[in-house]
């Protein structure tokens, strides 16, 4: 293969086909080479090895493979690779194994015969649903670095110390009291305690306490029983 040609596959998301089938692997290849850069794997052994080495996007598997249960194939590739999105294929017979499936982090199933539009419908979807979460997670990441230690200016002895206290207590599961004149930077701090520890990908809420009512303070932040207060 030439380079630019490796170079291009490589771009291509890749599609994981699982089934002990020669000819349902060629039809499936014929159906997807063109927008993907298609794998074949006719065991689960060799599916376990082609998910832990390639880590492909998405996995067709079939549901009925020889020596091997679908469902722990699937549980086993999840484990091995979790954002992968599995669609299995089945036959009539066993649709409702892939339907629960679904409830075991399948992403959905197909009916063999499949309808040819109808699986690239479902894969699409598939594939949408992966490129949604790698944005959500770049984003976080661009977020992250905004507000990393690193992104806050200052080189006094004082604004130092600061900086390694963020570095200390974001590794913690401590609540944390930030205390300072208006304007000095507390917010910012709080928000890279948070991008820098282990809860990033959690939200960050803000809540301006002193616009809240003191005696509706508690009951804004911890909510309240109907009826406990008037309006409520």
């Amino acid at each position: 293969m030439h380079s630019a040609e490796k170079k291009r596959d490589m771009n291509q998301p890749s599609l994981l086909i699982v089934d002990d089938e020669a000819g349902v692997r060629q039809s499936l290849q014929m159906v997807f080479n063109k927008s993907f850069r298609v794998l074949e794997a006719t065991s689960a052994d060799e599916a376990m090895q082609k998910v832990s080495e390639e880590k492909p996007d998405l996995v067709l598997l079939d549901i009925v493979m020889p020596g091997a249960d679908g469902l722990a194939v699937l549980k086993q590739m999840k484990s091995i690779h979790p954002e992968c999105q599995v669609i299995m294929l089945t036959a009539l017979n066993t649709a409702r194994t892939a339907f629960a499936a679904r409830g075991t982090g399948a992403f959905d199933y197909v009916t063999k015969p499949f309808d040819v539009e109808e699986l690239r419908m479902r894969v699409e979807h598939a594939l949408e649903k992966i490129q949604l979460s790698r944005e959500l997670e770049r984003l976080k990441e661009e977020v992250g670095r905004k507000y990393g230690v690193d992104h806050v200016i200052g080189k006094s002895k004082q604004i130092v110390d600061v900086f390694k206290a963020v570095s200390m207590v974001a590794a913690k599961k401590s609540t944390v009291l930030i205390i300072g004149e208006s304007g000095t930077g507390k917010e910012l701090i709080a928000r890279a305690i948070h991008y820098n520890s282990d809860r990033r990908s959690r939200p960050f809420v803000v809540v301006n306490c002193a616009a809240l009512p003191e005696t509706l303070i508690e009951s804004e932040l911890y909510g309240y029983e109907k009826g406990a207060f008037t309006n409520a």
